[in-house]
This record gives C-alpha cells, structure tokens and sequence, in this order.
C-alpha cells in the first residue's frame, strides 16, 4: 500500500466515480467509515448525483487513491539515519 502524509498531492485510481480527479490530503481518520479527508481541485458528482465544488473537502477511502509523484522523483539514497550522521559530521560544533 502507498505511503500517504497530510498535505500530499493525491489522485483518484479506483472506484465507482471521479476517476482521475486529483486533490490534497488534509487530514487522516475523518470517521468510522472514511480514512481521510481530502480537498479536490476539479469539480465532482457523488453518488447521489449531487455536485461538489472544486476545493471542498470530502471524505476518501485511501485504497482507490494513489501519491501523485513529481516527473523525475526518486527515492532517496541513504537512510534518514545516515542523512544524520553525515550532517552531524559536516556542521561546526557549538562553543
């Protein structure tokens, strides 16, 4: 499963409607039956056919939404620890 965090760029791949709709994640554990809350860029219908504005916030299920990763991305080289240590041993000591 893809790693999400609040603020991310997300995208719609899988369910019923608004496929290809893209958004932000605001917020994890929106309820009982939703995992996250979400603010969408385009304009969507839900369910029941009613509209949704661009930059409302809805309530998502994580399993049909994707990370959107910027062209060119790639995963980092070293480990958070070894980013540590090298700036550890790169930065003047305190006096």
């Amino acid at each position: 499963m893809a790693k999400f965090f609040v603020g991310q760029r997300i995208k719609k791949t899988r369910g019923v409607a608004g496929i290809g709709v893209t958004g932000r994640l605001i917020s994890f554990n929106a309820s009982e039956d939703y995992d996250a809350t979400a603010e969408l860029d385009s304009g969507v219908t839900n369910q029941s056919g009613e509209p949704i504005p661009p930059g409302h916030e809805v309530w998502i299920h994580l399993e049909q939404w994707e990370p959107i990763i910027p062209e060119g991305a790639q995963p980092g080289e070293c480990s958070f620890q070894e980013l540590m240590d090298h700036l550890r041993s790169t930065t003047p000591e305190s006096a």
